[in-house]
C-alpha cells in the first residue's frame, strides 16, 4: 500500500465536508420528529448551521489551494511483513481476552453477589431490570464493597487492568480493517469473534450504551480511513455494517428492557410519565392554576438534578412526519427516550447558543482536553469555566467550538488536523520500513479527528467512557510496533 500526503488530506477534507452536511441534516430531522422542545416557541438555528457550512467550505478550499501551490507532495510506502502482522494481531487478541477475564472477575467482586441475591435467590427484582441494575451497580462502584478490604483491593487491582486490556479490541478493529487482505481465514475468524464477544461483554458489564456508540464510531472512522487511503473492499464495508447492526441491536435491547423495567411498578408507564420531571405543562387554567404552579416550582427544582432546561411538548406538527402522512408525534416511550438521548448534546448546545452570551475567547475545549489526562486521578489540570449550569449529558462539540472560538472554531479544528498530518509525514523513524510508522502516526491523528467529528452533535467524544483508553492503547501499540520493527531491522543488518 502507498499513498501521497496531498491526496489523503484532500480526500479527508472533502469527506469531512460531505459528512458534516449530512450530520446537520440528520440531527435536524431527529429534532423535528422528537415530541419535545426546549423553547416555548419555534426556534430555528438554520443561520448557525448555514454559516458553519459556508465557513467550513471556504476553509477547505483555502487549505486545498495552499496545498497545491505551496507544498511538494510526498509518497509513503507501507509494507509490513505478514509474519510480523500475524504476531502483532495474535498478541492483541491475547491481551483483549486477558482484559475480558480480568474485567469479569473485577465486576463479580463488585456486584456479583448482589446479582445472585436479587435475581436468583430472592427473585425480588424483575429480570427485565437486570441491565438497569448492573448500570446502577457500576455507577455506585467501590461504595458497594467499601467495607470489605479484600474485595476492594482485588477490584482496584483487576478493574483498571481489565478495562485497559479489554479496550485493545479497538486496536483489533483497526488492524482487521486496515490489513484484512493479508490475514488467513482462521485469523480473520478469530479476530472478528474476539471483537464481537468483547463488545457484548464490555457493554453489558458496565451497562453503558456509550461503549456501543464508541465502537460504531471507531469502526466507521476506520472505514473512512480505508476509503481515504484507497484500501477499501466489500469485506471491510460488510464488517462495518455488521458492527453497526450489532451495536444498534444491543442498544435496542438495553432500551426495550429499560422500558419493560419501568413498566413493572408502573402499568401506565408512557412517554408522559417518563418525561414528567423534565417537562412543563403550558395548559394552565383557573381550576388547575395552583396545581400547575406548584408542579412548575417542583420542576424548576428538578432542573438542578436532571438538566438546566425544561422540555415542553410541541404545539406544532412535524414537517418530516407530515411528508409521510403522519399528523401526530411518536408516542412510543422507548423511541422517545432514545431520541432524547441522541439529541441531548444538540439541545444543550442550542441552549447556550440561544441563552448564553459567549466570551470573546473561551477555553472550554482546551481545559477539557487537558483534564482528560488527569480525570482518572480526580484532578483538574485546568478549571472548566462556563457561564451556565452543568446539565445532564454532554454538549455538542460543534457548539463548544462556537463558544470558544466563534465561527473560527471549525477552521481551527481543520487547520490543526492538517498541520499534524504534515508533521507525522515528516517523521523519519530509524527503521528500514519507516513508512509503516508514518502510516500508523497519520492514521492515529486521523482516527482522533474523525472520532471526534462522527460524534460532533453529541458531545466531546474524547471525554466519553473508555475513549481515552482507546487512544492511549493505540499510542502504546504504535510505540511497541516501532520497537519491534527497529529490532527486526537491526537483526537484518547483522545478518
Amino acid at each position: 500500500m502507498h499513498f501521497f500526503i496531498k491526496n489523503i488530506i484532500s480526500r479527508a477534507l472533502l469527506i469531512f465536508f460531505a459528512l458534516f452536511s449530512i450530520q446537520i441534516l440528520f440531527f435536524l430531522i431527529l429534532e423535528d420528529i422528537f415530541i419535545f422542545t426546549i423553547f416555548p416557541e419555534k426556534v430555528y438555528f438554520l443561520n448557525f448551521y448555514i454559516i458553519n457550512i459556508i465557513v467550513t467550505a471556504c476553509t477547505i478550499l483555502i487549505i486545498l489551494f495552499i496545498l497545491n501551490k505551496k507544498f511538494s507532495d510526498k509518497k509513503i510506502e507501507v509494507n509490513i511483513q505478514v509474519k510480523d502482522l500475524n504476531k502483532i494481531i495474535k498478541i492483541v487478541i491475547l491481551i483483549t481476552f486477558l482484559g475480558i477475564i480480568l474485567s469479569l472477575i473485577a465486576k463479580f467482586f463488585l456486584y456479583g453477589d448482589k446479582l445472585i441475591h436479587h435475581f436468583i435467590i430472592q427473585k425480588d427484582i424483575h429480570i427485565s431490570c437486570i441491565f438497569t441494575s448492573i448500570r446502577n451497580f457500576w455507577i455506585a462502584n467501590t461504595t458497594l464493597i467499601s467495607e470489605n478490604s479484600n474485595k476492594l483491593f482485588l477490584y482496584n487491582l483487576f478493574s483498571p487492568l481489565g478495562t485497559l486490556f479489554l479496550n485493545f479490541y479497538f486496536i483489533l478493529i483497526f488492524l482487521y480493517l486496515s490489513f484484512e487482505t493479508k490475514l488467513s481465514k482462521k485469523l480473520k475468524f478469530i479476530s472478528v469473534f474476539t471483537i464481537f464477544i468483547s463488545v457484548l461483554i464490555y457493554s453489558v458489564i458496565v451497562g453503558s450504551k456509550n461503549i456501543l456508540f464508541n465502537t460504531f464510531s471507531f469502526s466507521l472512522c476506520c472505514l473512512i480511513l480505508n476509503f481515504i487511503f484507497k484500501n477499501l473492499n466489500f469485506t471491510k464495508i460488510f464488517f462495518t455494517i455488521l458492527i453497526c447492526i450489532y451495536s444498534i441491536l444491543i442498544v435496542f435491547v438495553f432500551q426495550v428492557t429499560r422500558t419493560s423495567c419501568s413498566s413493572v411498578d408502573q402499568p401506565e408507564y408512557s412517554t408522559e410519565i417518563e418525561f414528567e420531571n423534565k417537562t412543563k405543562d403550558l395548559n394552565v387554567n383557573n381550576k388547575t392554576k395552583d396545581l400547575n404552579i406548584n408542579k412548575e416550582i417542583q420542576q424548576e427544582g428538578n432542573i438542578k438534578k436532571t438538566g438546566r432546561y425544561i422540555l415542553e411538548k410541541k404545539n406544532y406538527n412535524s414537517k418530516v412526519l407530515a411528508l409521510f402522512g403522519k399528523n401526530d408525534y411518536f408516542s412510543n416511550v422507548t423511541l422517545n427516550h432514545t431520541l432524547w438521548y441522541l439529541l441531548t448534546g444538540k439541545k444543550n448546545g442550542d441552549y447556550i447558543l440561544y441563552n448564553i452570551e459567549r466570551p470573546k475567547i473561551g477555553s472550554v475545549i482546551i481545559a477539557k482536553s487537558l483534564n482528560i489526562i488527569s480525570r482518572d486521578f480526580g484532578k483538574q489540570i485546568l478549571p472548566v469555566k462556563v457561564e451556565w449550569l452543568k446539565s445532564w449529558g454532554g454538549i455538542s462539540f460543534l457548539h463548544l467550538l462556537w463558544y470558544d472560538f466563534y465561527f473560527f472554531g471549525v477552521p481551527i479544528f481543520l487547520i490543526l488536523f492538517v498541520s499534524l498530518i504534515f508533521f507525522a509525514s515528516k517523521l523519519k523513524p530509524k527503521t528500514s520500513n519507516f513508512g509503516v510508522i508514518n502510516f500508523l502516526c497519520i492514521a492515529y491523528i486521523m482516527l482522533i479527528f474523525f472520532y471526534v467529528f462522527v460524534q460532533f452533535f453529541n458531545w466531546y467524544a474524547l471525554e466519553t467512557i473508555n475513549s481515552r483508553f482507546i487512544f492511549f492503547n493505540f499510542l502504546v501499540f504504535i510505540i511497541i510496533t516501532y520497537k519491534r520493527l527497529n529490532k527486526n531491522n537491526a537483526k537484518n543488518i547483522q545478518n
